[in-house]
Formats: C-alpha cells, structure tokens, sequence
C-alpha cells in the first residue's frame, strides 16, 4: 500500500509539482480536446463527461473509484497547494489525532449562506437544503450552525485517510447526484458550476457535522494571488464586527420568494419548508 497521493486538479498545461506525493490529475479529460500527457479523470468508474460542472468534484470521484490502495488521499488545485511540505515520511507526523487537513477557513462579514446565494443562485441554494434534509435529515441543526456562521472553507481542498474518504465521497456524491437532477440549466457558464461550489461547502458541512479534528494549513499562495490570501487580523476583527451587525437584522433561513417561485416551475422543496418553520 502507498502511503499519500495528493490529487492536483487540473485542466491546462503546467509545470505541476510532481513527486510521490503530488499527481497532476487532467480533469474533464473525456470531453477535452486536449491531451496533457498526465493521468486523467476519464478511466474506469468515473464522471469525467461532467467535468464542466463539477469541476474538481470529477477528478475527486475518480480518485475514490480508482484510486484504492493509498493509505492517505488528499485533492489540490494546479495553482493551489499546501503551504507545508508533505511527504510520506511525515504524513503521519502531520495528521497524528486529526481526522482531516482542512485550509485555514477565511472569516467572512456575512453568512457561508449569504455568500454561496451570491456566488451561484438562491434557487440553487434551496434545492441544495432540501436535498440535504432529505438525505440526511440528521443534519437539519448541523445546517443552521455551519451555513448561518461566518467561517468558510476554501477550495474543497483536504488530506485524509482512505477509508474517511470513502464516507465523505458516499455524501457528498449522494446529495450532488440528487441535486443535479432536480436543477435547471443554466446559459452562463459560471452558474452551470453550481455543482462544484456545493462541493466545496459541503466538505465543511461534513467536518463540522461530524466534529472531526481538523488540522488546519494555508494555501501556498506562490501560484495565485486571491484576496483571501490578503487578509489580515485586522480584516478578521471587522469582518466579525460586520457578520454581527448583518446577523441581528437577518433572522431567515431562504428568500421565501425563492421557495415559493420554484413551487411556480414545479420544483417543491417539502423539507426546506418545513426547518424554515421550526426556525421561524
């Protein structure tokens, strides 16, 4: 058995870091016209053909189909990796009591819920609660907790072991799969992306539901510049103070114009409505 891969997702060529531990992984690699010269996402169980939505989620499916015998799996971005070597001599070191490697969350002036509406579409996001609700209705508080704070997880990028993996994958790619079905397409490219920013919130959704131990790292920010790289304490203590301020005035869980423009396209959301009830 080996000891960690870390997937680098990728779409372009690139000078990767490439090693034992780092795999440069093309994604969407089934309906590309390009031929990178790396492994891609489109061999045995795999959903490569939906690389354009699922972005890394593809590459990440592949890697639990596929990718067996390793004792820790880890997902990265071709410009975004760890901000700390790793290899196979101290991966254990590193993840010694923790269950996950998460990046440091970035502290946000409103909501995970507030951002991901803005990111993608409030539409989306309800289906996305009521998908959860109904599959795992067990996460009903788990969702006002995480969603309605202000601490976001970046990247989907994580390391953990094979078999953590195996039960993170089986939720996330139950809700994804539930979720794709029931969304309408969109024109925009950015918006037909939905699916992977939910993947990204999810991985937090998970963590915290299930009180993981989390050993948290930076981004090495040598690849990319990102105004979440830029923040300061400074910027933490304002974006605390604004998140509070925001918070006293925003008592709701979803738009209810939302809720109910979606029951106008046939698409009902039964468990949503009933957690905004409780939550009234």
């Amino acid at each position: 058995m080996e000891k960690i891969k870390i997937l680098v997702c990728t779409h372009k060529k690139g000078d990767f870091n490439h090693d034992n531990v780092y795999i440069p992984i093309q994604g969407g690699k089934a309906i590309s016209d390009v031929n990178l010269g790396i492994q891609g996402d489109d061999t045995g169980d795999n959903i490569s053909e939906k690389n354009k939505r699922y972005c890394e989620s593809s590459v990440l499916y592949w890697a639990w189909k596929n990718l067996k015998d390793v004792e820790y799996i880890g997902l990265a971005h071709y410009r975004r990796l760890y901000n700390l070597k790793i290899s196979d001599e101290n991966i254990d070191k590193l993840m010694k009591g923790k269950d996950f490697l998460l990046i440091k969350p970035v502290i946000l002036p409103t909501s995970n819920a507030d951002k991901f509406e803005r990111t993608v579409c409030t539409e989306d996001w309800c289906i996305l609660l009521d998908t959860i609700l109904e599959l795992y209705p067990g996460y009903k508080k788990s969702i006002v907790d995480y969603f309605y704070r202000n601490k976001f997880i970046p990247y989907s990028m994580f390391i953990t072991k094979r078999n953590e993996l195996d039960n993170y994958c089986k939720f996330l790619y139950d809700i994804l799969f539930c979720v794709e079905n029931r969304l309408c397409s969109f024109k925009y490219a950015r918006m037909n992306r939905s699916l992977a920013y939910m993947g990204e919130w999810l991985l937090g959704l998970y963590c915290y539901h299930n009180n993981f131990r989390i050993k948290y790292v930076k981004v090495d920010n040598n690849q990319i510049r990102s105004k979440y790289h830029k923040i300061t304490w400074m910027v933490d203590i304002k974006n605390h103070i604004t998140f509070f301020l925001w918070n006293l005035q925003t008592k709701r869980i979803v738009d209810n114009a939302a809720i109910v423009g979606l029951e106008q396209d046939g698409i009902c959301l039964p468990h949503l409505e009933r957690l905004i009830k409780e939550y009234r």
